[in-house]
């Protein structure tokens, strides 16, 4: 039998294949915003608006029709050949409209596949992170759980914070900034640290460099050992706040921060 990986490196590459995951999601999404806002795809209907324009354009057509057969009976010639030529023009244009969007729905398959095979859409990826600054006022954000109450929470609350959690990971707002979650390993046991800054300004700070800070902070709280994250929560809260404070001023001298808030949470 061939040797267990240690639980820390099973962690850590079940975190990688995740975050590979989001990235590939998150460049089938860039590639599929550039090829929408192209001019080629601009008219290009989806396959569920075909269905409702077809609906809506079918029932104009036959309330045309029919009024013009009403119209008709009422000797009113004129108005009659002018329904039944608008209902022509009418169904035409839906017609053309659904046959020239199902050419173009398959055009747009091949072109994304060739678009994200060819690694263009990682590179536009990439610059659209690397230009990317999304500054949110923090008055204009609504927290429906603060991480005070993470530690509190029950299991089916918790995910919802999660979730609410990771809608920062790509922004930051001009009083906090919610860190990406962090696991950290002690004597067998797995803890998920959550860590949000305070601060008056942003300063030097750069959202799109955090990434590679955060690593770098996780992969030092395997140095934090000396204090139990549940049983000496404080003490263990207060080395995870000196470890980050010691990498940002290392990265970022200029930013200053009023204060870090850890929540910490085992994982089952």
């Amino acid at each position: 039998m061939g040797e267990k990986k240690p639980l820390d490196e099973v962690i850590r590459e079940d975190m990688k294949k995740t975050v590979e995951a989001q990235e590939r999601k998150l460049v089938q999404m860039t590639a599929e915003g550039k090829l929408s806002s192209s001019r080629k795809y601009a008219l290009m209907l989806s396959w569920q608006t075909m269905i409702i324009v077809f609906l809506i354009g079918t029932f104009a057509v036959g309330c045309l029709i029919a009024s013009g057969f009403h119209n008709m009976k009422l000797m009113n010639d004129r108005a009659a050949y002018f329904d039944w030529g608008f209902a022509a023009v009418l169904a035409v244009v839906v017609i053309v409209w659904i046959v020239r969007s199902v050419v173009l729905q398959k055009q747009y398959k091949a072109d994304l596949e060739n678009y994200v095979s060819s690694g263009q859409a990682k590179i536009d990826f990439d610059n659209d992170m690397n230009v990317m600054v999304e500054i949110k006022k923090a008055e204009d954000v609504t927290i429906r759980y603060p991480i005070e109450t993470f530690e509190r929470l029950s299991e089916d609350e918790m995910t919802l914070a999660d979730e609410e959690w990771d809608e920062f990971l790509l922004i930051a707002t001009d009083r906090f900034y919610r860190m990406g979650t962090m696991v950290h390993i002690r004597a067998g046991e797995l803890y998920q640290i959550y860590a949000e800054l305070r601060y008056q300004e942003l300063g030097d700070l750069k959202v799109n460099e955090m990434d590679s800070v955060e690593e770098l902070i996780e992969d030092r709280l395997a140095e934090l050992q000396e204090h139990d994250p549940m049983a000496q929560a404080r003490e263990f809260k207060e080395d995870v706040k000196d470890l980050i404070r010691k990498v940002l001023a290392e990265r970022f001298p200029y930013f200053r921060i009023d204060e870090i808030c850890i929540a910490v949470r085992k994982i089952s």
